[in-house]
């Protein structure tokens, strides 16, 4: 791959392409913040890309403000949407990836037209011509020649800045974090006919394709999954070893969640009510939603005023809430509802 040094590391026993200075830069100042993630190893494969990027972004979010273009006409109507799309249950969609994703930046940000927003991802993968992924990867990624005038890039300044999850303003500003740009990267590769999964593995999402594992994040770099598994160690410290299944395709509701608990952490650090309304209100959609989502749902409603839906929202909390708490739930109900007389 042209411009691209594969490297063979001494203490890996394994051959992977990856452009050696970029990843060193991310990687060593990422380093101490992402041993948290060994700590995910006790966790399920279902949980721990969720709380392993949760727990960073609650802890190390600078202060980047989220402009508040939500109105709650507008994240009514995509809560519905939205609720309809990941009605499936089991990980699975009622439609694709982008549709989710574009979704959840309408609810943070009422001026996004979905129909535009997905012709301009028809746009970009019509200018592109790739017929394997490593092609579809330097296209929109470049490798070692990456050009941030022209490919998409990992935001390695702002990591935090809300606008990186938002699938229209990474169309916009051509930068984002790892997930969102896996989605980026999936959802052009499944208009060209590319077949590819999501794959989250603790710290740092990657996209799984019959070459090999691409990171959008680092220039679109490629890895074997030995190059994973080193890359895993050198993220969370020589000891640390993956979960089973860290490297399985993580399932398309699943990436949207991510995402959301990802805007969710940082609503919650940079005190931006109304955005943590909206993933909350999204958050609580998904059929195997928590009691613990739905009262989240309900005291994100409640700081914004909307008393009606937040105890409607407590309401579906006490199906499944455990009883020790039942009554203390009930009786904030009950003042959230003598505020609507």
């Amino acid at each position: 791959m042209k411009g691209i040094e594969h490297v063979v590391g001494a203490e890996m026993n394994v051959g992977f392409e990856v452009p050696i200075p970029e990843v060193d830069r991310v990687l060593k100042r990422r380093q101490r913040v992402l041993r948290k993630v060994a700590r995910a190893t006790a966790m399920s494969e279902r949980e721990h890309p969720i709380v392993v990027e949760k727990g960073v972004a609650r802890v190390h979010a600078p202060s980047v403000v989220v402009p508040a273009c939500s109105t709650l006409t507008t994240v009514e109507r995509t809560r519905r949407a939205f609720a309809q799309l990941v009605a499936p249950g089991d990980g699975r969609l009622d439609g694709n990836l982008d549709h989710a994703a574009l979704l959840i930046a309408q609810a943070i940000d009422s001026t996004v037209n979905l129909e535009e927003q997905l012709q301009r991802l028809d746009v970009l993968a019509a200018e592109l011509a790739p017929t394997t992924p490593a092609e579809l990867a330097l296209g929109l990624f470049g490798g070692a020649d990456h050009d941030p005038a022209v490919h998409f890039s990992g935001n390695q300044h702002q990591y935090y800045d809300p606008d990186n999850s938002l699938l229209h303003r990474v169309l916009d500003r051509r930068l984002g974090i790892p997930i969102s740009l896996a989605v980026l990267l999936i959802e052009i590769g499944r208009r060209l006919g590319i077949h590819l999964h999501g794959v989250g593995m603790p710290g740092h999402f990657l996209v799984r394709s019959r070459d090999g594992f691409i990171d959008p994040f680092n220039g679109g770099v490629m890895f074997d999954e030995q190059g994973c598994h080193a890359l895993f160690r050198r993220l969370a410290g020589p000891g640390a070893a993956l979960p089973d299944g860290a490297l399985d395709a993580t399932p398309p509701a699943f990436i949207a969640k991510r995402m959301l608990f990802n805007l969710a952490a940082i609503g919650t650090n940079q005190q931006q009510r109304r955005a943590l309304h909206a993933t909350r209100c999204l958050l609580a959609t998904f059929p195997d939603a928590t009691h613990r989502e739905h009262v989240q749902h309900a005291y994100a409603a409640a700081e914004i005023g909307q008393f009606r839906e937040a105890a409607t929202a407590a309401e579906r909390a006490l199906e499944t809430i455990p009883g020790a708490v039942h009554e203390k739930l009930q009786t904030q109900i009950d003042r959230w509802r003598s505020r609507l007389n």
